[in-house]
């Protein structure tokens, strides 16, 4: 939702100031969203007052004098958040992701650590009944339910919670209004991964073709029939031996010699 030029700068302002713009992009502009829709006369007959809807004892405990100055209750924002994260780090044993900061900004660090590390126990057993159903829950339901849907929401992820040590999913934070977030165009689909190849030994194939072809015959094409191989021609019989030449002198010799 678009905010009046100088709220938009007064919130980026404290945002770079102490760093939450780097860690938390777009963080403190969510909240002030949802908290007053970006207006920084905003007030609740709870008490709860400004942009980011301060009660009183949170006000006065980090010096906001006036909850409706845009630059001073962003300030203020930003150092409650600040501290909120210590809160949750210890209790989670990892970083806060932005949804549990806002629920800690709503229901206070200790609330939201309790929230946060006892999913299956009552909701409003653990911040009591009005916390709960003050805030969009019913008094039955359990802390996962309840913590998730406004996690899920500012996160842009929708009703999900990660347990404590648990490494907290990263998400594609899509744009937030009162609705809920805004939705978004569908994902390109993507290509089915290519099965992996398996070595299967040496390709015969493709050895008895280069062998082929380095004798100088062509590569059977795939699916063709191969040609017949050239008949040999049929062995011819050999020569009938010529009689030698009558050698009389030899002939003689060979006779008995009379005595």
């Amino acid at each position: 939702m678009p905010f009046d030029p100088k709220v938009a700068s007064a919130i980026e302002g404290a945002a770079q100031r102490y760093g939450l713009a780097l860690a938390y992009p777009g963080y403190m502009e969510r909240m002030a969203g949802i908290e007053s829709s970006g207006n920084p006369a905003a007030y609740n007959p709870s008490g709860a007052a400004g942009l980011f809807q301060f009660m009183p004892k949170t006000a006065s405990a980090y010096g906001l004098a006036n909850p409706y100055d845009a630059a001073e209750a962003s300030d203020a924002a930003a150092r409650l958040t600040l501290d909120n994260a210590k809160v949750l780090r210890r209790a989670l044993n990892r970083e806060p992701t932005a949804g549990e900061l806002y629920l800690a900004h709503q229901q206070g660090a200790g609330g939201a650590s309790k929230i946060l590390t006892n999913p299956d126990a009552s909701a409003a057993s653990l911040v009591g009944t009005k916390a709960v159903t003050q805030n969009g829950g019913s008094a039955g339901e359990t802390a996962a339910q309840f913590g998730g849907r406004w996690t899920g929401k500012f996160d842009g992820s929708g009703p999900a919670m990660s347990m404590p040590g648990e490494v907290a999913p990263t998400t594609a934070r899509a744009p937030f209004d009162l609705s809920g977030p805004a939705s978004s165009a569908a994902p390109a689909p993507t290509m089915p991964a290519e099965a992996p190849k398996t070595d299967n030994g040496p390709d015969l194939g493709s050895i008895m073709r280069l062998l082929s072809a380095s004798q100088g015959a062509a590569a059977p094409q795939p699916g063709a029939e191969a040609a017949p191989a050239p008949a040999l021609p049929a062995p011819q019989p050999a020569p009938a031996p010529r009689p030698a030449a009558f050698d009389a002198t030899k002939f003689l010799s060979l006779l008995p010699t009379r005595r």
